[in-house]
């Protein structure tokens, strides 16, 4: 079970199966000003179809599965891929803010290209969405305003989410390891989290980013505590 509120998400364990919770962070990534009905649905919606997945692997748990998750009716489901095109756009929001609070994070400077003499929203987004050959000037600005006012800003309240996402990406492509994720995985879900709460803290210290950081929503974590059995 998560609890939401327009400036608080609750994430407890206890009540929550693992592919519920990174579901539920993948959709706030993807539609950060859903309203609380819409949001819902699309947990539901995408929460169906892994049920549904899981249903085609196993047939003999259907009945146990439509059962204990009522809610997540596989005839309602909606698939995994609608979501690709916009996580890709949180994502890059999250590459965008890593340079700009990298200083008050780390007490060092960005690494910049060589065009960029210190981080601007602007530029970033300029390089992060370079014009294509044979794109016409105005429809290239079109372009970049649109991700700006449509994509980048309108994540204000989950940058901290957008930058953890992509840093963990980041730090697996330097592993060499897969970008793609398992939803079954708790530590997976509990890493955005806490990555996501530490990057609150720098944008909340970043002189540049006070809008961002007043709508930032906060992110709780519950996970009880395992305790070993006595000897």
């Amino acid at each position: 079970m998560t609890s939401i509120s327009p400036q608080k998400l609750v994430l407890d364990t206890s009540t929550s199966e693992p592919w519920e919770i990174n579901v539920r962070l993948d959709i706030l990534l993807a539609y950060p000003t859903a309203t609380p009905g819409r949001v819902t649905r699309l947990i539901s919606a995408i929460c169906a179809e892994q049920i549904a997945a899981t249903i085609e692997q196993f047939p003999a748990r259907r009945y146990e599965l439509l059962e204990k998750y009522p809610n997540y009716d596989p005839q309602n489901r909606v698939e995994f891929s609608m979501l690709i095109p916009r996580l890709e756009d949180a994502y890059l929001v999250g590459e965008v803010i890593l340079p700009l609070i990298q200083e008050t994070a780390t007490g060092q400077a960005p690494r910049l290209p060589t065009s960029m003499s210190q981080p601007s929203v602007d530029q970033l987004i300029r390089y992060l969405l370079p014009r294509g050959e044979c794109e016409p000037e105005e429809p290239y600005l079109d372009r970049l305003h649109d991700f700006e006012k449509r994509k980048y800003r309108l994540r204000f309240p989950v940058a901290h989410l957008c930058a953890a996402s992509q840093m963990i990406a980041q730090q697996r492509a330097e592993r060499g390891a897969t970008a793609t994720y398992d939803y079954q995985d708790l530590s997976f879900a509990r890493e955005r989290v806490t990555k996501a709460n530490v990057i609150a803290e720098h944008i909340k210290a970043a002189p540049a980013l006070k809008l961002m950081a007043s709508r930032l929503i906060q992110i709780d974590w519950i996970e009880p505590k395992q305790f070993s059995a006595p000897v």
